[in-house]
């Protein structure tokens, strides 16, 4: 049995592939948007939900294990929250905003009107990690992908004050952000703790050594299986004010796999050692992937000549995106330790 009591090497590669399986997932099923590739792997396109899901309980896992191991107090951890967050997404704000203004001016009937009205509030509501709270529903211009974030974010602040903080404090905090969050963000909260909860149970390793090879692979296989019926239409979701984007309460099935998977995860050695530098490289620009490539889509799809066979413009559009986020994403990555200490002076004033 793999030691449960710290991040074991493998378990944190596995971590490091679902994190780049999932904005992979999320990636591809928005270039096979009719308005983008033109339908080309339109196949694909059910499944950016299904890697959202995932995003959230690795959330929850990995916030678990930093808050246990490394940060120690409210403040240490909200500026590395903050530093996490905002290293990519002020980047990705300015993106979207240049990208939307080229790309809208050169093809117009690519950009939704009514996603683009208002757009300063617009940028600023989802700076704030405001743009999902009680309805608002305010699309980030065409990068539609961030709609996840004030929910990550919410939660980051849930966790740290039930977590760090005691007596009025904890309450005073917690309330405000339950307030700030709304219903919608609420409900995907499960799907979150679900991730925290199977990183408590691996740090003390409560799954019996016999029972952690078999639930891997019975979980994968119907994660597998889930991704199959998605396609099909089986799973209906609903779009609701207060309700979270493309809600189906099979989400919570796909988050309490994912989950388990996890669990079963930490207790056995998988042989991804030989990857583990590819592997590391990778996840390093999931974030910047996952909140960069729809604004530059939109506008190589602007660019992208209307004639092309379906498969080269797909090609035309999809390599110069993930080229440019590579570039952004090195850059962006590395500034993650320059903004901690640009807000190292937030812990004067946050609750010890």
């Amino acid at each position: 049995m793999v030691a449960a009591t710290a991040m074991t090497p493998s378990l944190s590669h596995y971590l490091d592939l679902l994190r780049i399986l999932a904005a992979l997932t999320v990636f591809l099923s928005h270039l096979s948007w009719a308005k983008i590739s033109g339908g080309f792997l339109w196949q694909l396109q059910p499944f950016g939900h299904y890697g959202v899901m995932v995003f959230f309980v690795l959330s929850g896992f990995v916030i678990q294990h930093v808050a246990a191991t490394r940060e120690r107090d409210f403040s240490a951890y909200t500026v590395a929250r903050l530093a996490r967050l905002y290293s990519v997404v002020l980047p990705a704000l300015l993106l979207t905003a240049v990208c939307d203004t080229l790309g809208s001016s050169l093809k117009p009937e690519l950009y939704d009107l009514e996603t683009h009205r208002d757009p300063a509030w617009r940028l600023l509501a989802s700076g704030l990690f405001l743009s999902q709270s009680w309805g608002l529903n305010l699309a980030t211009l065409s990068n539609g992908a961030f709609w996840s974030l004030p929910y990550e974010f919410w939660y980051y602040q849930m966790f740290g004050a039930a977590i760090f903080l005691s007596g009025w404090q904890r309450l005073v905090w917690l309330a405000l952000s339950i307030l700030l969050a709304g219903p919608a963000i609420l409900l995907y909260l499960p799907i979150w703790l679900f991730g925290m909860a199977a990183c408590r149970w691996s740090m003390h390793g409560r799954l019996p050594a016999r029972l952690a090879q078999p639930l891997f692979a019975l979980t994968l296989l119907a994660l597998l299986g889930g991704l199959y019926l998605e396609s099909t239409g089986m799973f209906p979701r609903t779009i609701a004010v207060h309700l979270p984007p493309s809600f189906s309460p099979i989400d919570y099935v796909i988050g309490g796999l994912v989950a388990l998977n996890l669990l079963a995860a930490a207790q056995i050695a998988l042989p991804l050692a030989r990857f583990a530098g590819v592997i590391a490289v990778l996840a390093g620009l999931t974030f910047s992937l996952y909140l960069f490539h729809l604004p530059l889509l939109h506008l190589f799809a602007s660019l992208a000549p209307d004639s092309l066979p379906l498969s080269v413009r797909t090609a035309v559009i999809a390599l110069p995106t993930l080229g440019l986020v590579g570039l952004l994403g090195w850059y962006t990555e590395r500034k993650k330790s320059w903004l901690a200490a640009r807000l190292a002076d937030l812990r004067r004033i946050l609750p010890a």
